[in-house]
């Protein structure tokens, strides 16, 4: 799989490969190093400094980690050991940090997920780059995250059933790849995908069900439907079981057709509505890749209209996470 990944990239008419690797040549000028994150102001003292704080920590730690992310992906498909290295370093950084310190999930639980958002495939991706000591630094960071997480999803109810908060939609993935990347190396990850298989492959999704909404609204569906992808991606591919043939993936596109249009100035309903470039884009990537994984070209026309009106939008400079959707990525590849 790896080699016909690496074998179209030579390709130079592929397009989603110039754009990968301009950015990943962008993201090897930056620092590959970062600092373990402050803990947070006490909010009940003093919201303002709380959020602050709360707020660089969440989209510094996010764009650090998925710039991890972007480099594995380079090099998963282009087999350059700088790309690789970069990522390496970026990911042996991150499991230097103490998982029940400050990124501790119940002290902030943004700092603990921007570790297990794109973590586990950036680590898949470059595993035989690690250096021995980075890749046991790093198995030991992923055991111990595993662990909290699970003890968190465990403990506190039934997920959708008792339980219904919106972080949680995100943890149950996050676990879910944790353990697919780990299992031969966390004894504990098969218990982890036992405890998720019902929920991700029965119960999900809790905020919509077959005629395709979000009750959360557009915004936050753009997100969470999106890495509910990652983990429905890797199933298939893996093990050849197929949720896109779910009625939700594909009426959930048509939900999207209905309630936003790319001329929209404001999506409303929930908060993130601001007509930003990334949103836009993350909107006609999800668009499409439900499109190929149900075998519909229903959607083009509505993709091709994002795409067109996103070169029009901005992004704020903490919020932009320039890279490539890795499941339309290696759709095609496979």
């Amino acid at each position: 799989m790896v080699s016909s990944i690496r074998q179209s990239c030579k390709d130079e008419s592929r397009s989603d490969w110039t754009k990968l690797r301009s950015i990943a040549d962008q993201l090897l000028l930056s620092e590959h190093e970062t600092e373990e994150p402050p803990f947070l102001p006490d909010r009940r003292v003093d919201y303002d400094a709380f959020f602050k704080v709360w707020y660089k920590i969440m989209w510094g730690t996010r764009q650090f980690a998925h710039g991890a992310y972007t480099l594995a992906l380079a090099y998963l498909a282009g087999d350059d050991i700088r790309y690789g290295r970069a990522a390496c370093r970026r990911m042996a950084s991150i499991a230097r940090w103490d998982p029940k310190g400050s990124s501790f999930l119940g002290h902030n639980d943004e700092a603990h997920m921007s570790v297990i958002w794109h973590g586990p495939q950036a680590c898949d991706w470059v595993w035989e780059v690690f250096t021995d000591e980075e890749r046991e630094q790093v198995i030991q960071q992923y055991r111990a995250r595993g662990r909290i997480t699970f003890e968190h999803m465990r403990n506190k109810g039934y997920y959708g059933i008792t339980r219904f908060d919106s972080h949680a939609g995100r943890e149950i993935v996050f676990l879910a790849l944790t353990a697919l990347v780990f299992h031969e190396h966390i004894p504990e990850a098969e218990s982890w995908l036992t405890w998720l298989r019902p929920i991700l492959c029965g119960v999900w999704p809790i905020w919509g069900q077959d005629d395709g909404g979000w009750a959360e609204g557009m915004s936050y569906s753009n997100a969470y439907v999106d890495i509910m992808t990652m983990f429905a991606t890797a199933l298939k591919r893996g093990a050849n079981i197929d949720l896109y043939k779910r009625p939700f993936w594909r009426n959930h596109a048509r939900w999207r057709q209905y309630c936003w249009p790319p001329y929209a100035e404001w999506i409303g309903f929930g908060d993130h509505s601001e007509r930003w470039k990334s949103a836009w884009e993350r909107n006609a990537d999800l668009v499409e890749l439900i499109g190929r994984e149900t075998g519909t070209e229903e959607f083009n026309a509505y993709i091709a209209s994002f795409r067109e009106e996103a070169k029009q939008c901005y992004t704020p400079p903490e919020r932009n996470m320039p890279g490539v959707s890795a499941q339309l990525f290696l759709h095609e590849k496979v």
